[in-house]
């Protein structure tokens, strides 16, 4: 372990909060989608921030950049639940840029007398590698993810077409039964109000 980097480490672990939000505000200031996420959307950000900056806080600390296979599981896992709330991916991958560099400026501004050239040197690639594999890991889940979720969709929009043609009201996408003189029972008018 580099005992430098690991009294740095220790310090900005007690003044994590701070960094954390300033991360977090600099991303809501740079995308605007992520202004807009509810309280557990924006609990969510605050921890993966949390997780994320420790994570390259440890690893740099101990000389050794590369994230293991939980963090590519867990990028995955983030990637896929992305696509399933419908953030843009453009938008994720900026965020962890925007947040990254708010950590690297941090530690260069507050403690460059502590920390050599070498230090910051290897903290800045060691970000610029762990951005790379984040990247690959969240896009990879994110297109899956979305490639299910379109395949779901158009299969269940295709039963409830098949259901409303053969006037069955069984479908899981099916709206509630109408009256029996009513226009919506008929077929043709449910597929007019359906596409519409």
């Amino acid at each position: 372990m580099y005992r430098a980097r690991a009294a740095v480490v220790a310090e900005i672990e007690a003044e994590l909060v701070a960094v954390v939000a300033s991360a977090v505000q600099a991303v809501r200031d740079a995308i605007p989608v992520y202004r807009t996420l509810d309280g557990p959307q924006s609990a969510d950000v605050e921890a993966i921030a949390y997780w994320s900056l420790r994570r390259l806080m440890t690893l740099w600390a101990g000389g050794d950049p590369a994230l293991d296979g939980r963090d590519h599981s867990r990028f995955r896992a983030i990637g896929a639940a992305r696509a399933a709330d419908g953030r843009p991916l453009a938008d994720v991958l900026r965020a962890y840029r925007v947040a990254s560099s708010v950590f690297v400026r941090h530690v260069a501004t507050e403690y460059l007398d502590a920390l050599d050239p070498p230090d910051i040197a290897d903290l800045s690639l060691g970000v610029l590698d762990a951005i790379d594999a984040i990247s690959e890991e969240i896009i990879g889940a994110y297109i899956v993810a979305r490639e299910q979720l379109t395949s779901n969709r158009a299969q269940a929009h295709a039963l409830l077409l098949d259901d409303l043609l053969a006037n069955r009201h069984n479908s899981p996408g099916r709206w509630p039964i109408a009256p029996a003189n009513s226009t919506w029972n008929c077929p043709v008018t449910r597929i007019y109000w359906w596409w519409k």
